[in-house]
C-alpha cells in the first residue's frame, strides 16, 4: 500500500471519527496569514475594519487547485479571501503597480460562486459590497491604511502591532460578515466551507482513472504545498517541467505517470499537514513522521525516554533504572494495545533538494500485527542504550508555579532520568560543538541548546540513528568512534557538567555498541573485570575524585586527571606516572586532616583492587577505548556516595 493510500485513509478516519480535530484542512481549502480584518453587514454595508495581530493571523481559506499554487507572476484568485490587488477594485488609484486584471477576474470568479446553486448569504454579501470597488478608500478613511501626499498608499504600516510580514499594497484581507445577533468570521463557518466545496467539486467535469481508488474521478494536476509549515513551497508530487525534459522521452505527457483523484490528493495532503504539525518532527529541512491510520498513539521514535514518562517522579530511577523499567514496559505493553489485525502503521522520511521539488528518503509500512515488531525495536532501542543523564528540559503544562506562568523565566528544569537521550542530542555531541551561550545560571533562557551543530549534517545523523531505531540495525562505528572520541577531551568544555553530559550519552552509545557487535553486557555499576581500558578508566576517576576533595565548593578549576584525560587515552602508562606524581600534594592534604584521612585511605584501598586486576605485561601505552569512559563513570558514580560512608567503610577494612 503506497504512502498516499495510508494518508487518505487516515484523513477519511479522523475525520469521521467523534470529535475530530479543527486543524484537519477540508479539501479545496489552505491556510494564509492575514494583515487586515474587514467587517461589513449583511446587505453588503462597510462596518469596520482592524489590523490582525500576527499571533492571531493564521486563516483558512477557501482555494482553488490553480491559486493554491500560484507563484503570482499571473492573476490567479483566490475564491474569496486574497490580497489587496484582488479584492480592491481601487487598487491602482492608490499606487497599485499591478494592475486591474487581477481584481477583475476576482470578481469574475466570486461572482460565478454567488450566481450557483451553492451561494452562501456571506458570500453574497461580500460580493455586493467589493462590487463598489470602494475598499481601500474605506480602510484609509478609519486609518487602517495611511497614504502620503499624493494620496498613494504608503509602503509600511502604520501601527505598534505585531504584524506578519507584508507591506500595505501586499495586504492579505479576510472578511467578517455581521448579522443583527451575530458575528460571522468566513473563516470558521463550516457551512460556507461546504458551501465552496461543494460547487468547486460541480465545476470539475474531466475526469480521469485514479490510481489510488481505481475509479474514474476528477484527477488533480497541481498538488498541495505547505506541507512543512505556511511557507513551505516544496511538493512531493509535481509535474510542471515541461521545458526541461524531466519526463519527455519516457513519456508523451506527466498523466501518463499516474493520474491521482482531486479528492485523494487533497485529503492526503492535508492528513500530512496535519500529522507534521500534531507530531512530525523538524531538523533542518527533513521531516520524521510515525503515524497510525487510526489515529492510535504511537511512540515519539526522535524524542528521549523522557517522552514516555509524562508527569512521573524521576528520583526513583537514578540508581537501579527498575522505574524506568517499569514504566516503558507499560508505555509499550500500551502501544502494542492498540495494534489489531487491520491496523496500519507507516514511518515516512521528507526532504527538500530545492526550494519546489520535497523527496521520500524513508518509508516504512507496518500492516497489522507487524507494527509489534516496529515497537519491539523501539523498546530494544530504548533498553539496550539505557543509562543515566542529566538534561536540562521543559516544565510540562501546569508544572510552573503561579510567578511564573505566562513567561520564560520559570519553564525549565534540571532532571536526572535513567534512559536513553534524543537522537538530536546523540547527533548534536558527537559532531557539534558547545554553544559558549548556554550557560547553567541563565538555565531560564527561552534557547537551552547545549550543543550546536549544523542543521544539514544534524538531519543525515538523526536519519541514520533512526535507522537503527526502528529497523534493529547496528550502530554505525563512525559514530561511535567519533562520539568517543570527543568524551575523551574533557578539557575543550568550559563546564564540567557539560562534559558530563557528554560522557553519559557516550556511555549509553558506547553501552549499545558493545551489545550490538559484541554482545556485551555493561551496567552502571562498578564491573569487577579484567579489562585494561576499564580499569584504567576507573584509575583516572579515582585520581579525579581524590584531588576534587581537597578542593572547596566553589573552585571551578580542572583536576590534573581532566587535563591529562586525553593523553591518558593514547598512553596510559607514561600518563599514569604523571597523575600520580602530581596527585601526591593532594593525597598529602587528606592524608594530614583528621576529617579527610577517611578519604586517602579509600582512594588506596581503591586503586590497590583496581590495580590488582591490571596485569603489568598489558598496562603498556596502547591507546584505549570507548570502556574507558564506562569505567570512568562507574567508578565515579561509586565516589559520590557520602564521605562519611567511605570514611567509615575504609576504617573498619583497616582495622581488619
Amino acid at each position: 500500500m503506497s504512502w498516499i493510500t495510508l494518508l487518505f485513509q487516515t484523513y477519511n478516519n479522523v475525520v469521521s471519527a467523534p470529535n475530530s480535530p479543527e486543524n484537519l484542512l477540508p479539501i479545496a481549502h489552505s491556510t494564509q496569514k492575514a494583515h487586515i480584518e474587514v467587517t461589513i453587514s449583511h446587505d453588503g454595508n462597510f462596518i469596520t475594519a482592524d489590523l490582525v495581530d500576527v499571533s492571531n493571523s493564521m486563516t483558512i481559506i477557501p482555494v482553488s487547485e490553480a491559486s493554491a499554487s500560484r507563484s503570482g507572476k499571473y492573476p490567479v484568485c483566490h475564491p474569496l479571501c486574497d490580497k489587496m490587488q484582488y479584492v480592491a477594485g481601487d487598487y491602482t488609484l492608490y499606487g497599485g503597480t499591478k494592475g486591474d486584471t487581477f481584481y477583475y477576474q476576482y470578481i469574475e470568479e466570486l461572482g460565478k460562486w454567488c450566481h450557483s446553486q451553492y451561494a452562501n448569504s456571506k458570500v453574497i454579501a461580500i460580493y455586493e459590497y467589493l462590487k463598489k470597488g470602494t475598499l481601500i478608500r474605506d480602510l484609509v478613511n478609519i486609518d487602517i491604511l495611511c497614504v502620503d501626499d499624493r494620496n498613494k498608499l504608503k509602503k509600511d504600516f502604520n501601527t505598534d502591532k505585531k504584524l506578519s510580514a507584508g507591506e500595505q499594497a501586499d495586504a492579505f484581507v479576510r472578511f467578517i460578515v455581521q448579522d443583527d445577533d451575530t458575528i460571522g468570521k468566513v473563516w470558521g463557518d463550516k457551512e460556507l466551507q461546504n458551501n465552496f466545496i461543494n460547487y468547486y467539486l460541480s465545476t470539475r467535469t474531466n475526469t480521469k482513472f485514479c490510481y489510488v481508488t481505481g475509479e474514474d474521478v476528477y484527477c488533480s494536476n497541481n498538488h498541495p504545498s505547505k506541507l512543512r509549515n505556511t511557507g513551505d513551497k516544496a511538493k512531493i508530487i509535481s509535474a510542471n517541467d515541461t521545458s526541461g525534459l524531466t519526463f519527455k522521452g519516457r513519456f508523451l505527457s506527466s498523466d501518463e505517470v499516474a493520474s491521482i483523484g482531486y479528492e485523494v490528493s487533497q485529503k492526503a495532503h492535508n492528513a500530512l499537514k496535519w500529522l507534521i504539525q500534531k507530531q512530525g518532527q523538524v531538523f533542518g529541512s527533513k521531516v520524521f513522521l510515525l503515524w497510525g491510520t487510526n489515529n492510535q498513539p504511537v511512540p515519539n521514535i526522535t524524542e528521549s525516554s523522557l517522552s514516555l514518562f509524562d508527569d512521573e517522579d524521576f528520583s526513583d530511577m537514578l540508581d537501579t533504572g527498575e522505574k524506568f523499567a517499569q514504566i516503558f514496559n507499560l508505555a509499550i505493553a500500551g502501544y502494542k494495545n492498540t495494534i489489531t489485525n487491520n491496523s496500519r502503521l507507516a514511518i515516512i522520511e521528507l526532504d527538500s533538494a530545492t526550494t519546489g521539488r520535497m523527496s521520500i528518503n524513508f518509508f516504512r509500512e507496518y500492516i497489522g500485527l507487524q507494527g509489534c515488531d516496529l515497537i519491539d525495536n523501539i523498546n530494544k532501542w530504548h533498553t539496550e542504550c539505557a543509562w543515566l543523564h542529566r538534561e536540562v528540559v521543559k516544565k510540562r503544562k501546569g508544572e510552573e508555579d503561579s510567578k511564573g506562568e505566562g513567561n520564560n523565566d520559570n519553564v525549565w528544569k534540571l532532571v536526572e532520568y535513567y534512559g536513553v537521550p534524543s537522537p538530536k542530542l546523540i547527533a548534536q555531541i558527537t559532531y557539534g560543538t558547545e554553544n559558549k551561550d548556554s550557560k547553567e545560571k541563565n538555565i531560564n533562557k527561552k534557547s537551552r541548546e547545549q550543543f550546536i551543530l549544523n542543521e544539514k549534517l544534524l538531519a543525515n545523523t538523526v536519519e541514520r540513528l533512526l535507522i537503527c531505531i526502528v529497523d534493529g540495525k547496528k550502530l554505525p562505528k563512525d559514530i561511535v568512534t567519533a562520539i568517543v572520541q570527543k568524551c575523551f577531551h574533557p578539557i575543550n568544555y568550559s563546564k564540567f557538567y557539560i562534559w558530563e553530559q557528554v560522557l553519559s550519552v557516550t556511555c549509553s552509545i558506547y553501552k549499545k555498541y558493545l551489545k550490538d557487535y559484541y554482545e556485551e553486557d555493561w551496567t552502571m555499576d562498578v564491573m569487577a573485570c579484567d579489562n585494561v581500558s576499564y580499569n584504567c578508566g576507573r584509575l583516572l576517576a579515582m585520581a579525579h575524585w581524590a584531588e576534587k576533595c581537597t578542593q572547596d565548593k566553589d573552585e571551578k578549576r580542572p583536576t590534573n586527571a581532566m587535563r591529562y584525560f586525553t593523553r591518558f587515552s593514547h598512553r596510559p602508562c607514561d600518563t599514569w606516572g604523571t597523575i600520580t606524581e602530581r596527585l601526591q600534594p593532594y593525597l598529602q592534604k587528606l592524608l594530614s586532616s583528621d576529617k579527610t584521612s577517611g578519604l586517602y585511605y579509600y582512594y588506596e584501598e581503591q586503586v590497590k583492587e583496581i590495580s590488582v586486576l591490571i596485569s603489568v605485561d598489558r598496562f603498556n601505552n596502547e591507546p584505549l577505548d570507548g570502556k574507558m569512559a564506562l569505567g570512568f563513570y562507574g567508578q565515579l558514580r561509586e565516589c559520590y556516595k557520602p564521605k562519611e560512608e567511605k570514611s567509615v567503610e575504609s576504617k573498619n577494612s583497616e582495622e581488619k
